[in-house]
């Protein structure tokens, strides 16, 4: 009972104010809660037009701001003078047109430019950046498989700048990713959804190499760390998971879900420029989570229980 109290006191010391945007998102929808238990105090900034999703259940502990205009950030930021600020709000779009041009550059550049240029003023000092592994294909430094990439390496020179203003940060590039409260149309739940369903679904010869990352494996690398000044270094960390071709993957699938006969692999060609192997740049340090072994039990955890 008394440790038990002890360990109480020592969170809510060492507890932290967080400001989080995208935070409705998958990985947000799964960061706040954990957030939340190690007794963090967390407040969500979204735009005003945008519901609350799978966090509707924990409305009751977290502060919701609303914003509209860009002005607005700098007053949440003056109000809520967080001790961190986790940017996960992004605009994914694979193959974009014209008429994405504008989206694409307010979600992931000029949204964040603001972020940082409020922080700026409002002396708010640490920020958790996330950036993609698809900014370096062909393993490369910088060279981007599409808009959505090069747009992520932009934001990060732009942090850079605000890195000489005393702004400290930390950069998570990530591959792909899967658990829990997950609506995008990833290959995991497109592929659990056909066997659960008993639906036959038309695949590439399934050769290509996919990086997966369980979502609860990424929160909690990040509940390590954040709490830890020397962490935010200013510098990129690529995460890593299972290596699994997508053949294999499916054979997992069916395994957990017991049925068989339900891919029908080689019915469709490879896309173009199809990338067979996820790039992992060298020069770029990188961490390592959820272990091989692990993917049929968070796929049964995540869809079968």
């Amino acid at each position: 009972m008394l440790l038990s109290l002890i360990y109480i006191i020592i969170k809510v010391y060492f507890s932290m104010k967080i400001l989080c945007t995208g935070a409705t998102g998958f990985i947000g929808s799964n960061l706040v809660p954990a957030l939340l238990t190690q007794r963090h105090t967390v407040a969500v900034l979204k735009r005003k037009t945008s519901g609350l999703k799978h966090l509707e259940n924990y409305k009751g502990s977290i502060t919701t701001y609303d914003y509209s205009t860009y002005s607005d950030i700098y007053e949440v930021l003056q109000e809520s003078k967080p001790d961190l600020l986790i940017h996960l709000a992004t605009l994914y779009i694979n193959k974009h047109t014209e008429d994405d041009v504008q989206l694409i550059l307010d979600s992931n550049i000029c949204f964040g430019m603001h972020i940082l240029e409020a922080m700026k003023r409002s002396g708010v000092s640490k920020i958790l950046n996330f950036g993609t592994r698809w900014q370096h294909i062909n393993n490369e430094l910088y060279n981007p498989a599409n808009l959505y990439a090069a747009t992520k390496q932009a934001f990060y020179d732009i942090l850079r700048w605000y890195n000489k203003d005393g702004i400290m940060s930390k950069t998570l590039e990530l591959c792909d990713t899967f658990g829990p409260n997950d609506i995008r149309k990833k290959i995991v739940n497109l592929l659990v959804e056909a066997c659960k369903n008993k639906k036959m679904i038309d695949l590439s010869p399934g050769e290509q190499i996919l990086d997966i990352t369980y979502v609860d494996s990424l929160v909690e690398y990040i509940i390590a760390n954040i709490e830890n000044d020397i962490f935010f270094d200013n510098a990129v960390i690529q995460i890593a998971g299972s290596e699994i071709k997508l053949k294999d993957l499916g054979n997992i699938i069916e395994d957990a879900c017991g049925v068989r006969g339900f891919f029908n692999w080689g019915k469709i060609c490879y896309r173009e420029n199809e990338i067979m192997k996820p790039p992992l740049c060298n020069s770029i340090k990188k961490k390592y989570l959820t272990a091989d072994a692990d993917i049929k039990n968070s796929i049964i955890h995540t869809f079968l229980e």
